[in-house]
């Protein structure tokens, strides 16, 4: 016989983005495409780096990874401009969108992949984006991704408080060109296996 530790259902936090690929895990700003910079992470020092626009080669997908289980029934994705909560659109270096990118998610409850119907086309700039707020009905109706615990997603992860932990956040908006395939390395998406923090609320 064995047991689980068990979920602490009072004191729960919101989900936030383990990992993103390509592209960092927390909501830009002050980015500048046409200088090739995508901005720095959101409630951090404005002295921070600044990452430039992300890489993706053509024969990969873009990956997403949740810290908790989502509820799948929140989680949209749209294939024109300004559609569903999650989307993949051409962008000029003024973050116009041109047009939407259709395509297919692999999702599971703890994160998705997105492949493009017609494949990537190479030196295009790509944004995609990911919408949330900071609080929510969590039951499909708002277009905000929310856990499998009712929570909305909060994409930045600088500015949790310990008294406000389960509330959402704004959106991310992640910048990408595509480059030649890659042949020689393999992708390995990681994602951190809680040991002590079961419930990932930022407590022990």
């Amino acid at each position: 016989t064995f047991t689980t530790q068990s979920i602490d259902m009072d004191h729960l936090a919101a989900p936030i983005l383990s990992s993103v690929y390509p592209g960092y895990n927390c909501r830009l700003t002050d980015p500048d495409y046409s200088s090739d910079i995508a901005g720095r992470c959101s409630g951090g020092l404005e002295s921070d780096d600044k990452f430039s626009i992300f890489t993706l080669p053509l024969n990969r997908q873009i990956h997403i990874e949740f810290s908790q289980p989502m509820n799948l029934n929140t989680i949209e994705l749209g294939q024109d401009c300004g559609e569903g909560n999650f989307r993949v659109e051409k962008i000029d270096e003024d973050r116009n969108c041109l047009e939407g990118v259709p395509g297919s998610l692999d999702i599971t409850a703890h994160g998705f992949s997105f492949e493009p119907q017609d494949g990537w086309e190479e030196g295009t700039l790509y944004r995609y984006s990911m919408y949330s707020a900071k609080e929510s009905s969590c039951d499909g109706s708002d277009n905000v991704p929310c856990s499998i615990y009712g929570l909305p997603l909060n994409p930045k992860p600088l500015k949790i408080k310990n008294e406000t932990r389960w509330e959402g956040g704004n959106s991310i908006h992640m910048p990408f060109r595509v480059i030649p395939a890659e042949e020689v390395y393999v992708l390995n998406p990681l994602r951190q296996v809680p040991t002590a923090d079961v419930n990932r609320n930022f407590l022990l």
